[in-house]
């Protein structure tokens, strides 16, 4: 099914442009684009508002779920407002496959959202979870490096990859 069709894919950044966060950014960016050549993609990742554009052929549409943060750090708004809009907005675009890059809230509110559609749930990381601390500063976000060293954060991430379909 999967190889011969086109899919709708979800692809999940925590970046909000393809020049924040160094090459996982550009990466993930340059893969939307990539996918679109063939699938119906579209692109979640932090913004000012809850904004959809849906995907045009050749080009993936984007998902931009209202965030709050700079940096390297950025939250999205949990507010039941906010929820209802982005399971909205996914139940409208109806993914065949969600594939997140790395251990974030955008990636575990759409790891649920994909689980609860019995819907393969596919995992690039480009940070080792468990061995946060062991990898390089400039590649951390701060968040990550306050809260990487406690076992109830790292339970989570456990739980959050043994929840995924695949990982890579």
């Amino acid at each position: 099914k999967y190889l011969a069709a086109i899919m709708n894919i979800l692809l999940i950044s925590t970046r909000p442009s393809s020049d924040s966060g160094g090459g996982m950014a550009r990466l993930v960016y340059e893969l939307a684009d990539a996918l679109a050549g063939r699938h119906r993609v579209l692109f979640m990742h932090p913004g000012a508002e809850n904004r959809l554009t849906l995907p045009q052929p050749g080009r993936p549409g984007t998902l931009l779920l209202r965030s709050f943060g700079s940096g390297d750090i950025y939250v999205p708004d949990l507010r039941a407002s906010s929820w209802r809009w982005l399971m909205a907005a996914l139940n409208g675009f109806k993914p065949d496959v969600i594939h997140a890059q790395d251990f974030s809230a955008y990636a575990a509110l759409a790891q649920d959202w994909a689980l609860s559609h019995n819907l393969p749930f596919l995992l690039t990381l480009h940070l080792l979870p468990t061995r946060l601390m062991a990898a390089g500063a400039e590649e951390q976000p701060m968040l990550v490096r306050l809260l990487g060293g406690g076992s109830t954060f790292r339970h989570l991430v456990l739980r959050f990859l043994q929840r995924s379909t695949a990982m890579t």
